[in-house]
């Protein structure tokens, strides 16, 4: 008669859930939504470049006249610097803000790796166990 040896089976059906318990809690992850604002750094150079961006135009062009509405205005090397540096201010605020998404395991590897390794440890045990009785 074959019998079977149930506190084997028992051992390596344990085995095989606490590891698969284990491969679970490793494949726990969450998702965050981070909106990151603009830093003051971005926005500085931003308009510095605008700025320098309007000296090199009046270095160019000299003073432009703009004529609306039948009144005549001449922009210089201050109103151009001015217009350069809100357009790079505006410019770089809005480029150097955005959202990402973060991606971060639940359940920490301490937690984890030690059912991982006693999963294993019972089927390793359960094995020797059933070589020993045959």
């Amino acid at each position: 008669m074959n019998s079977v040896n149930w506190t084997i089976a028992h051992k390596r059906a344990m085995g095989l859930i606490i590891f698969s318990f284990g491969v679970y809690l490793a494949t726990l992850t969450g998702t965050t939504n981070q909106s990151l604002m603009s830093a003051l750094g971005a926005i500085g150079s931003g308009a510095a470049a605008g700025a320098g961006a309007g000296v090199v135009t009046y270095l160019v062009l000299g003073t432009v006249g703009v004529a609306t509405g039948g009144a005549g205005i001449a922009l210089g090397l201050l109103a151009m610097s001015l217009i350069g540096a809100s357009v790079g201010t505006v410019g770089a605020s809005a480029a150097s803000m955005f959202s990402r998404f973060f991606s971060y395991p639940l359940i920490s590897p301490w937690v984890w790796a030690p059912v991982l390794i006693l999963g294993v440890y019972i089927l390793l045990i359960s094995s020797k166990r059933e070589n020993e009785l045959h």
